[in-house]
């Protein structure tokens, strides 16, 4: 085995002016077979990558009998070395340096180790050593350094380095060549390690992939499954934390369904799943309008400006966004979040996080179908419910009937049926209805004057039914005063009308969570709107003397 310095010339056992060196003959009583077998059983103690590297470092710096030693890895796409491991006699506990990949043209001596294989010594005193190797020793108060190469086959993964500070120590060509036989035994079991690190993470993956799959299978209740996926993912990754987000292509919004770990405590005021986003304020709306996977990190300088700030307040190092692609339909996105450390996701790892997010994809589509099936089965249930109240009563129970028949069809905590008094212009609760009782809510009998309501005049006189939300800046002031203090978030509003004649306005209200309306959801709120135009007809007429009414709508 041959060696090389950073000067040109072989080391020499000692030198003049510097200090008798404690080589490896005092530190192994002459025997290399005995280092080699304490490298050796180093390199089996574990299959754990991390302790591989501890361990390789501790009994290097046994063997041949230095202060230090450091384990970088190196990244051949970006010519690049990590410093993994760092062992000192005065912390025996190996440490792992929170470090940054440093380029290879910063580190001569070292780009000599990885590019050509060879053992190369540096010392501080050496006036021919590179000046950046010279600064780089200075900084860290290093007198001198033996480093070499990692390697198996033409692969090679790292470096080790004997590290002095104590004096300026000069290396035996015996002892390089120790050394090198060492760093090739090592190597072996770093190799050895890292492939069944790669075969258990495959196998953590595969199960992964295999339980998503039983979770979308296993339950059509969205809810559930989109859990099961985030924890699934997040485990498959080994990540701190994963959501997913459903996207609503008519109303442009983003709406957090799932987070994983579920047992967060959040602050009061924080966002929570159930919390919907318009795609603008959406973190990542590239993820949707691109139809790409993001990876975003906090140490990247282009990274906008709003993104830092969420980085920076929820502590997030790094954010990978996959889209749910269903087809050439795109449903949301999953999202992958580290705390813990500026990772780097490898292209198996965005491969597996792909796989996953179609898994959502399907889990969102099939629940999707699911829902609007069983909601057009409950529909038409509604109607004919509502159909036999009108048929049953004619005096005011009707209307208490037909509200919680409403609020059952849209699966709403609140309905309200309001009839409209031309001559006194106001507005009149006649049936209500509430999952919950609220003291105070239910005015039933109580007139409203509509000019203190300009905005439920704007509804009852139009010919659509209108969304209020309580997060649209450009509600209405007294709209927004009453939700917020009946604590809604959502009143989809349908006008009640017989042919030109206004009646009076049906209320479903939202006090969980904000809520969004396809054009069929909007239609059936007209269509019961309709019918509760019928019923205060035919109250009206039965009060005023029996008149028959029109057959009600089937």
């Amino acid at each position: 085995m041959s060696h090389a310095t950073t000067s040109g010339t072989d080391s020499t056992p000692s030198a003049a002016g510097s200090h008798p060196t404690p080589g490896f003959h005092q530190a192994s009583g002459g025997n290399p077979f005995r280092a080699i077998l304490d490298v050796s059983a180093a390199i089996v103690s574990s299959l754990n990558v991390e302790t591989v590297l501890e361990n390789v470092a501790a009994s290097m710096a046994a063997a041949m009998m230095v202060e230090e030693v450091d384990v970088e890895t190196y990244d051949p796409c970006a010519e690049s070395l990590t410093h993994r491991v760092h062992w000192s006699a005065d912390a025996p506990a190996a440490a792992r340096p929170d470090a940054a990949p440093v380029p290879l043209s910063e580190r001569p001596a070292l780009a000599t180790v990885v590019h050509t294989g060879r053992v190369v010594e540096q010392r501080l005193g050496d006036h021919e050593l590179a000046r950046d190797d010279r600064v780089a020793l200075a900084e860290r108060g290093v007198k001198s350094v033996l480093s070499g190469p990692l390697a198996v086959g033409d692969q090679t993964l790292g470096l080790l380095s004997l590290v002095e500070q104590r004096f300026e120590r000069h290396f035996t060509s015996i002892e390089c060549d120790l050394f090198r036989q060492l760093c090739d035994i090592a190597a072996i079991g770093i190799h050895n390690a890292d492939l069944y690190e790669m075969v258990d993470r495959k196998q953590r993956q595969l199960t992964s992939m295999v339980e998503t799959s039983r979770a979308v299978s296993s339950s059509l209740v969205l809810d559930d499954v989109l859990a099961a996926i985030t924890e699934h993912a997040a485990a498959a990754l080994d990540v701190h934390d994963a959501d997913i987000y459903e996207y609503d292509a008519t109303a442009d919004t983003m709406t957090w369904r799932a987070s994983w770990p579920a047992d967060w405590e959040y602050d009061e005021d924080a966002e929570r799943p159930g919390t919907v986003y318009r795609l603008d304020e959406y973190g990542n709306p590239a993820a949707i309008r691109e139809k790409k996977v993001l990876v975003e990190s906090i140490s990247d300088p282009d990274l906008h400006p709003s993104t830092r700030r969420e980085f920076e307040t929820h502590g997030e190092k790094v954010m990978v966004t996959v889209p749910l692609r269903f087809g050439d339909t795109i449903l949301g996105t999953l999202e992958f979040g580290e705390k813990r450390e500026e990772r780097v996701f490898t292209d198996d790892e965005i491969e597996l996080a792909t796989a996953l997010a179609e898994q959502a994809a399907v889990a969102i589509h099939n629940a999707t179908m699911y829902r609007r099936q069983s909601e057009q089965t409950l529909r038409l249930t509604s109607l004919l419910e509502v159909n036999r109240a009108l048929a049953s009563h004619t005096d005011e129970r009707v209307f208490p009937a037909i509200a919680r028949r409403c609020a059952l069809a849209f699966d709403a905590p609140r309905a309200v049926i309001y009839e409209y008094d031309d001559a006194h212009d106001t507005l009149t609760a006649r049936g209500y209805f509430q999952y919950q009782e609220v003291p105070g809510y239910d005015t039933t009998g109580v007139a409203e004057p509509l000019d203190q309501t300009p905005a439920n005049r704007t509804i009852m006189m139009g010919s659509e039914p209108v969304v209020e939300q309580i997060v649209d800046p450009s509600l209405d002031p007294t709209t927004r005063g009453e939700m917020e203090f009946w604590g809604e978030k959502t009143c989809l509003n349908a006008p009640i009308a017989f042919q030109e004649e206004r009646l009076g306005i049906l209320m479903l209200i939202w006090t969980d969570t904000a809520q969004r309306f396809d054009d069929q959801e909007l239609d059936f709120a007209m269509g019961l709107g309709e019918l509760a135009a019928i019923a205060i007809r035919n109250v009206r007429l039965a009060k005023a003397g029996g008149v028959a009414r029109p057959e009600p709508k089937e």
